[in-house]
């Protein structure tokens, strides 16, 4: 097909453009200004677009499902992830509220092949190291994030020394190859309304705080966690764009690459609890940025996460989701390197990633990632980007179906919350915490209490 057609210079499209618009402006026209600050082409070509040395990915995806466990739920829980891993799920978050009886939540989950992923809300060193012996054996991901807790709670668990002598002493007992002790987690910043720049900037800001506390061996031990909103072609950028830069943080420290563990889930910064359905939309779109920007597991959100408890029927659509992306749609081997020479991803992808390692750059000028967040820069920074995403919600320019244009006007929206939809603000809090807050609950909040 491509010998058929002759060969056209970039040149000759933006004359063909200028002839078409008539004497309009080509800049004010067609071009889309982001806020990021990166100018949207009309068309990209071979002949100018710019790319970066992305690292290949070297492994598949795995599917996981997410479960909140305390103390008093165990056994149910064991059951539904036995339950899981017969329907095609590879992999399992656990969301960890306590310390609990491994014994019971592992039962007949081992020796399966299965990647273990957690949250813990207690930071205890006893419970970490038998949980480590527990699962010798099994591939884990531990996601320690003390400074993560820091910016969610405003505070240390207890204290900065006691937080970093637990992690070290975590560190030094545990040295199982198949466990990654240490978690960046960059979604809060997204779900709090950080942009693209931001996510990635300080993801690497916190990874290089825990090089610089624990050496060089934290590097074998972390585990990149993201949220990914609705900017389809930006969110497959943003994951690119931070494979490259992690290659060129390691180079700084003489390490050779190896592909980063990227946990990733769909945002909750864009769910709604009117027209609810279309969230469904949301995470799949979302899903298929994450597969194809190089997420090595990917964990699906259920359309009603928001504003319902946990529910099997929510559950088993937002595994389903996924299912049928990878069986049904073929978002299976190694996908995320089918859009590598795509004149528009990876222009994308160059852009993003000169504008946060500029941004990565100043913060370590000024100290690094932890004494930016007591000096309150990355909360100012997260809530700048955050206030200019409101205020385009706010004014209709940013639209979501369901909630700001085609609303269902019948809707009683205040008889499904379940579980409290909007943000929380820590009180007596040590810093200034970052808060995730959904772009609708200002609207919500109108709406139910009109009903």
């Amino acid at each position: 097909m491509f010998t058929e057609f002759n060969k056209t210079s970039s040149k000759a499209w933006k004359q063909k453009i200028q002839v078409d618009l008539k004497g309009r402006e080509y800049n004010s026209s067609l071009l889309y200004k982001t806020e990021l600050g990166i100018d949207v082409k009309p068309y990209y070509h071979a002949d100018e677009y710019e790319s970066v040395p992305v690292p290949e990915t070297n492994e598949d995806y795995k599917i996981a499902q997410s479960f909140y466990v305390r103390e008093d739920n165990i056994t149910t829980i064991n059951s539904l992830a036995n339950t899981c891993l017969k329907e095609g799920v590879e992999s399992l978050f656990f969301i960890v509220e306590t310390v609990l009886d491994v014994d019971v939540l592992f039962k007949k989950l081992k020796g399966r092949g299965v990647e273990f992923h957690f949250n813990f809300s207690v930071l205890d060193s006893d419970f970490l190291i038998e949980m480590s012996r527990h699962l010798e054996d099994e591939i884990c991901f531990f996601n320690i994030d003390i400074l993560s807790n820091l910016e969610k709670t405003g505070n240390w668990y207890f204290s900065k020394q006691k937080d970093i002598k637990i992690v070290e002493s975590v560190l030094s007992s545990i040295e199982n190859k198949k466990h990654k002790l240490l978690g960046v987690d960059t979604g809060l910043y997204q779900q709090a309304g950080g942009n693209i720049v931001n996510q990635i900037a300080f993801g690497l800001n916190k990874a290089v705080e825990y090089i610089e506390l624990y050496g060089v061996k934290a590097i074998d031990n972390l585990n990149f966690s993201f949220a990914v909103g609705g900017n389809y072609f930006f969110e497959i950028s943003k994951l690119r764009a931070f494979r490259y830069l992690w290659q060129e943080v390691l180079n700084k420290y003489d390490i050779d690459y190896s592909m980063p563990s990227l946990f990733v889930q769909p945002s909750t910064r864009n769910k709604t609890i009117s027209d609810y359905n279309v969230n469904m939309i949301r995470t799949t779109t979302e899903c298929m940025s994450a597969i194809l920007g190089g997420a090595t597991t990917v964990c699906n959100i259920s359309y009603d996460s928001v504003f319902d408890k946990k529910n099997s029927f929510g559950e088993r659509i937002s595994k389903n989701q996924l299912l049928i992306l990878r069986e049904e749609s073929f978002f299976d081997k190694d996908i995320s390197s089918s859009i590598k020479g795509t004149y528009y991803i990876e222009s994308l992808t160059c852009s993003i990633s000169e504008k946060a390692l500029e941004l990565f750059k100043k913060i370590e000028e000024k100290g690094g990632l932890l004494r930016n967040i007591f000096s309150v820069d990355i909360q100012k920074k997260i809530k700048e980007s955050a206030q200019k995403e409101q205020k385009l919600y706010d004014d209709g320019d940013l639209l979501m179906i369901g909630s700001n244009i085609f609303e269902n006007e019948n809707e009683n929206i205040k008889e499904l919350v379940k579980l409290y939809p909007f943000a929380k603000y820590p009180t007596n809090t040590e810093v200034e915490a970052i808060v995730s807050k959904r772009l609708s609950e200002k609207r919500e909040r109108k709406i139910i209490k009109k009903d």
